[in-house]
């Protein structure tokens, strides 16, 4: 599995139907397509007027997740419906592929069968995600319990 988050946020673009940035443009008097630039002579782009969530690059980490929750474990998480939640259960003190000590926060985004995609910004895509944390229950003695959103349902890869 991979997991990222939030790390920040930048201005949205505007994009065409092939999803590319459209820049600031003029047409001049001879019918021609003007981009406007910066000082260092790039184009500058059309701005949404919205923030974009920028993620963390995906790191690879080792869980147990599980769609199989019964009532009373629904229950501890006040929810009363077990189609669109799972639960990651990890090691307390779990390390990551690149030896951290894992301690996944609400909004982390997990790839479990899904291809992690990539934004233009280089940002991952939250929304190829399998699963968003939307809780965290760590008072067990030897592991901690995560409540998973699921985002997108996938078929199993074997």
């Amino acid at each position: 599995m991979w997991y990222s988050y939030q790390v920040g946020k930048a201005p949205g673009y505007l994009r065409d139907e092939n999803g590319d940035i459209q820049y600031e443009s003029y047409v001049g008097a001879d019918g021609e397509v003007y981009f406007y630039t910066d000082d260092e002579g790039k184009k500058i782009p059309k701005e949404s007027g919205e923030m974009e969530v920028l993620y963390s690059n995906p790191v690879k980490f080792w869980g147990t997740i599980t769609s199989q929750l019964k009532n009373a474990v629904m229950r501890a998480w006040g929810s009363d419906s077990t189609n669109n939640y799972a639960t990651l259960i990890l090691a307390k003190h779990a390390k990551d592929s690149d030896g951290n000590e894992l301690s996944l926060p609400f909004g982390a985004r997990i790839w479990l069968h899904s291809e992690i995609k990539m934004k233009p910004n280089g940002s991952p895509d939250e929304n190829s995600a399998d699963y968003q944390v939307s809780g965290i229950m760590n008072e067990a003695l030897n592991e901690t319990s995560y409540y998973l959103q699921v985002l997108q349902q996938s078929e199993e890869k074997t």
